[in-house]
């Protein structure tokens, strides 16, 4: 059986755990981000994987839906453990929402048991939009299996995590980091759209204007 500590080795060894100053989906600011590192070990993956599928093998899970395109990897691993009944599908972002590619429709339907999986949660934000989309379909979310819960997030299902490691994260106006003048990681697009914002002198960041 994978341990917490386990999982945590196997995830720091496949580079995907950053330090420095990063941006997130939502505009909070973190010294820690869990990036997609992960998914370039698959041996390594498909521990974390098992894992999840493991706690969840008794809740009948029919089908397993992950958002694109980080989790794809992951929850589709997670399916192939639960057996050969089990379907995958992703979601992904059309028009700014997140919604089932209309092929996968037919896959959910009324009454059908949906076992939410991602990688990180930060604030839950994603997964609550699966289940409302799910549910909107008349399925059940039996539960969510993540890889790194990184926050006390609640959701009203049972949730999984391969590991619980608080890791903070600020509102743009009160990042310390901002404050420090530890220049933002623009290696992706959230982080480059703040400096496009706001420029790369940390005195015009909103953290630093009181």
């Amino acid at each position: 059986m994978l341990t917490e500590d386990n999982a945590l080795e196997l995830i720091k060894s496949t580079g995907a755990v950053e330090e420095g100053h990063f941006v997130f989906t939502n505009g909070s600011h973190a010294r820690v981000k869990i990036t997609k590192k992960f998914n370039t070990k698959p041996h390594k993956l498909d521990l974390l994987a098992e894992a999840i599928s493991d706690h969840f093998e008794s809740y009948r899970v029919e089908v397993v839906i992950s958002p694109a395109a980080g989790a794809i990897a992951l929850g589709s691993r997670v399916a192939y453990y639960l057996g050969e009944e089990t379907n995958f599908i992703y979601a992904e972002v059309i028009n700014g929402q997140l919604l089932l590619p209309s092929g996968f429709a037919d896959l959910i339907r009324e009454g059908t048991r949906v076992l939410v999986v991602d990688d990180t949660s930060t604030t839950g934000g994603t997964e609550k939009e699966l289940m409302r989309a799910v549910r909107k379909l008349g399925a059940e979310v039996v539960g969510v299996g993540q890889l790194w819960n990184r926050t006390d997030v609640r959701l009203d299902v049972p949730i999984f995590s391969c590991v619980n490691r608080y890791l903070p994260d600020y509102p743009e106006d009160e990042c310390p980091l901002c404050q420090e003048g530890v220049q933002i990681n623009t290696d992706d697009k959230h982080g480059l759209a703040f400096v496009d914002r706001y420029g790369n002198n940390p005195s015009g960041w909103p953290a630093n204007r009181k």
